[in-house]
């Protein structure tokens, strides 16, 4: 019987793990979709110029989102139930993705 109730704990454990990395390539991939939207409205508006004008072309500039995630548990405003989910188990109440301007020869910046 203990080896039973072993079992199940190392299977729970595993399952628990595997929707871990599960919620963590969503929370990425989210990330990343964010990433480029925000590169490319950079590069499709007069910011870029702007940029270009200060002398800021090729340093870095940084664009940060915030995601009020109080605001994604309480609703179903993220219609991709995964992704959603994933979100809702995040502990903090903010997310905040940082997207980075090609800096340095078109290396990224950190």
């Amino acid at each position: 019987m203990t080896y039973s109730n072993s079992q199940n704990l190392q299977d729970k454990s595993q399952v628990q793990e595997e929707e871990i990395t599960m919620n963590l390539e969503k929370i990425n991939q989210f990330k990343q979709e964010i990433d480029r939207k925000m590169i490319d409205a950079i590069y499709q508006s007069k910011i870029f110029d702007f940029f270009v004008s200060k002398g800021l072309e090729g340093k870095a500039v940084k664009v940060k989102v915030v995601l009020d995630l109080s605001e994604i548990r309480n609703t179903d405003i993220i219609q991709d139930k995964e992704l959603r989910d994933s979100l809702r188990g995040i502990p903090s109440q903010e997310m905040t993705i940082t997207s980075c301007w090609p800096c340095n020869g078109g290396q990224w910046c950190s």
